[in-house]
């Protein structure tokens, strides 16, 4: 039986974040919003650490989460390998950067599958650590992002100084 537990940080100014873990691993990223959410501290030093990154990003401090092992959350996760070098292609965007579809495809290695990658970014499993956001359109539009919405993810952009 696999269990299931969630960390719960506070990003001042823009409410609590939640991280999923099943088994350890690091599954899903909730975004801050001004919202009540249980769940505990973190519970191991991979965990801490994670959380000490997302709120680092959130008080406006230029992260980087390239160095997060992603290998676990993508074998969780059960993806192809286009879906893998799509993903960690995305990993390596830097903050205050966007990518199109079309260009995050090409660098995992497909030169037309703009829309496959599209559908890899529609999942958004652990956003944030994934920077779907900093991916856009071919004609600089922002597109449709998740639940969250347009807003948040134009609210994240400007966040990393972009103004599109």
């Amino acid at each position: 039986m696999s269990r299931l537990h969630s960390v719960v940080y506070e990003a001042p100014g823009w409410g609590a974040g939640e991280v999923v873990y099943r088994d350890g691993v690091a599954i899903h990223h909730e975004s801050p919003e001004e919202v009540d959410r249980p769940g505990s501290a973190p519970r191991t030093h991979a965990e801490r650490e994670l959380v000490d990154l997302l709120v680092a990003y959130f008080a406006g401090e230029r992260v980087t989460f390239a160095a997060f092992d992603l290998a676990p959350t993508l074998a969780w996760a059960g993806v192809t390998p286009f879906e893998e070098a799509c993903l960690r292609e995305l990993q390596n965007v830097p903050y205050g950067e966007t990518v199109s579809y079309g260009d995050l495809a090409r660098r995992a290695g497909r030169d037309r599958a703009h829309r496959a990658a599209g559908s890899v970014c529609a999942r958004g499993i652990l956003s944030i650590v994934l920077p779907y956001h900093r991916v856009i359109r071919a004609d600089g539009s922002i597109g449709e992002w998740g639940p969250e919405g347009n807003a948040y993810k134009l609210r994240l952009l400007r966040h990393e100084g972009l103004h599109l």
